[in-house]
């Protein structure tokens, strides 16, 4: 049996043997400290092998500016942060990304889809739809394409996505170790392949997805499927990023920056202010308790309840919370503004001119609402209790009468008279009903027999080929009328009675399905 050997790698750069461990990605050199990749042997640059570089345009004033802004623009950041931070340290550096520029070739099939609408017919009504019609389509685009990923040691996700964004090919010159001087350079940490494995691939089918859906037509789009070829190039460049640290209260914070523009930073997540969002969420107990009142408002006057004396209080609390909400973080900015005044005065003045532009900048003046949260224990509990009083007090000066209508009774009277009287007048009235509900129930044949002729004449001006297909609709619906006259004659007191709703019933259908088939005739 052999001896199993370790496979053995020589550095690309200077030759040298490299010694393998068993997992590893890559191996680096111990001379000259080049990292070449075990599978491909694509050797990691070093910073001097950047074909380009953006260059850096901000200084370290403008790095310490956009720190003070990013500190500003934290709303939840406690007002003296701003004060009473330190800067520890101050970077300027280049980092190492890769540009992958190339062009493509796809090819794409999907299903486009077409709405119109369609009519239907349910119990004797006509309704719409909406149908889709799919066809399937497929096409060819092709491209160039530019983008940007970050290859150097671990940064914060929102970092890198400043930089990759920022950043851009458009503002690439050509390498001179001229631009790096007094700065600071980070080394690539990966081969070009590797990072294209990682998210340039990605980014690259994004743009090529993005160019492919612009040729989608009809109302809906699906089933998008697309294979592509692509020719691309990896260049390294060097890109520029500001790094601030500062200080606060024990604890470090960092601020980056972008190294071609003060105005586009991020950082850390700073510390909040406890103590101004416990009184912003204390402000919630006015409005809540208010609809709290007016919810049990509606249980002790469910018989006279007068909606508005309830609701108006509710509508006076909201306002009352957003106008203290409003104080409270309006007065928290103010505070911030001015020492990002100060810090901006003492920067571009001399520092006695600064020291008296200082003393003469005034603090805002605390407004009416927010210096009354210090009273909230107090203030906070009481306004729901006495929008509750003021609401029952409105209640029951204006409530809300609610008097349904009597239903009226009608009361038969009968003569009185001698027996034989009654009797003749009884048969007398019977024989008048008897001929009055024959008549009713002629008129009923009638016009029962007549919304027949009208439908067999509707349904004959029905082009063929729409009958044909209303035909099965029509006849289920006929079923459905019959079973429901039915089912409504059984009211009645006698079989006159019964035949008599039967017919009108039958007759009210007939006339409601022919009215709906008139539209077809069109």
């Amino acid at each position: 049996m052999g001896e199993s050997r370790k496979p053995e790698y020589s550095c690309t750069a200077c030759g040298a043997k490299l010694q393998y461990s068993p997992g590893s990605q890559s191996l680096q050199c111990p001379y000259c400290g080049a990292k070449v990749d075990i599978a491909t042997g694509e050797k990691t640059p070093s910073a001097g092998d950047s074909k380009y570089v953006v260059p850096l345009s901000v200084d370290r004033q403008q790095l310490q500016n956009a720190a003070y802004r990013y500190m500003f623009s934290q709303e939840d950041a406690p007002d003296d942060i701003l004060d009473y931070a330190t800067f520890t340290k101050t970077k300027l550096r280049y980092v190492p990304c890769y540009v992958y520029q190339g062009s493509y070739d796809a090819v794409w099939t999907a299903s486009f889809g077409y709405d119109r609408t369609e009519s239907y017919m349910v119990n004797g009504k006509v309704r719409t739809r909406t149908v889709t019609d799919w066809r399937p389509a497929n096409g060819r685009d092709f491209g160039d394409f530019a983008v940007m990923s970050y290859a150097g040691e671990p940064l914060p996700g929102q970092v890198v996505g400043m930089l990759e964004a920022s950043s851009g090919p458009e503002n690439m010159k050509p390498y001179d170790p001229a631009y790096l001087i007094n700065s600071d350079v980070s080394e690539f940490a990966a081969t070009a392949e590797e990072i294209y494995q990682r998210d340039g691939e990605s980014k690259v089918n994004a743009v090529i997805e993005q160019n492919i859906y612009k040729h989608a037509q009809g109302d809906r789009q699906r089933d998008w499927r697309w294979k592509s070829n692509v020719q691309k190039e990896s260049i390294p460049v060097l890109v520029p990023i500001g790094q601030m640290t500062f200080e606060y209260k024990g604890k470090e914070y960092t601020v980056w920056c972008d190294g071609t523009d003060e105005g586009v930073f991020t950082g850390d997540e700073l510390p909040v202010d406890t103590t101004r969002s416990k009184k912003l969420m204390l402000g919630h107990i006015p409005w809540v308790g208010t609809v709290v009142g007016a919810i049990a408002g509606y249980f002790l006057f469910s018989e006279t309840y007068t909606w508005w004396a309830f609701v108006v209080p509710i509508v006076v609390m909201l306002l009352y919370w957003f106008l203290r909400r409003s104080s409270i973080r309006g007065y928290s900015r103010q505070l911030k503004q001015r020492s990002l005044t100060n810090f901006q005065i003492s920067n571009n003045i001399s520092n006695e001119d600064a020291e008296t532009i200082s003393k003469n900048l005034k603090a805002p003046e605390k407004p009416l609402l927010l210096s009354l949260t210090a009273f909230d224990m107090i203030i906070l509990p009481a306004l729901p209790i006495a929008c509750f009083a003021i609401s029952c007090g409105l209640q029951q000066a204006f409530p809300t009468k609610h008097t349904p209508s009597a239903p009226v009774k009608r009361v038969k009277t009968v003569a009185q008279g001698s027996p034989s009287v009654i009797r003749k007048d009884s048969e007398t009235l019977f024989a008048k009903q008897n001929a009055t509900t024959t008549q009713s129930l002629e008129a009923a044949q009638q016009k029962n027999k007549a919304a027949n002729s009208r439908f067999t004449n509707i349904w004959r001006q029905i082009p063929a080929d729409k009958r044909q297909s209303l035909a099965q609709q029509v006849k289920g619906i006929g079923k459905q009328i019959n079973e429901t006259c039915k089912q409504e004659a059984l009211q009645g007191t006698d079989a006159t009675g019964q035949k008599m709703l039967y017919l009108n019933c039958t007759t009210q259908k007939l006339n409601q399905l022919s009215n709906e088939l008139q539209k077809f005739t069109q």
